[in-house]
């Protein structure tokens, strides 16, 4: 599933169920939670979406919430926290 919409703060593709900008930590609009959500059991589209293009990069996961992340953000799409090292797999 593609990016459908960007960040109005940096301009950073978002897809559906980002909750908040992976590239500044902005919260996207798109129902965000007052608290960090529990982890899920699914992958969100934008790491599906990584996966289906051949990316078979590391993922690691945020240490608010457990979600997963892909090398590179900078913030958890699912929570906002700022990764300490977002270029870190």
């Amino acid at each position: 599933m593609p990016a459908d919409r960007f960040c109005d703060h940096c301009g950073t593709a978002l897809y559906p169920d980002d909750l908040y900008c992976v590239g500044c930590g902005n919260a996207t609009g798109a129902g965000s939670p007052a608290s960090p959500p529990p982890p899920v059991e699914r992958r969100s589209s934008r790491v599906v979406a990584a996966l289906e293009t051949g990316a078979h990069a590391l993922l690691s996961s945020c240490a608010r919430c457990g979600g997963e992340v892909l090398p590179g953000e900078a913030y958890c799409q699912s929570c906002g926290f700022r990764l300490s090292n977002p270029n870190a797999g």
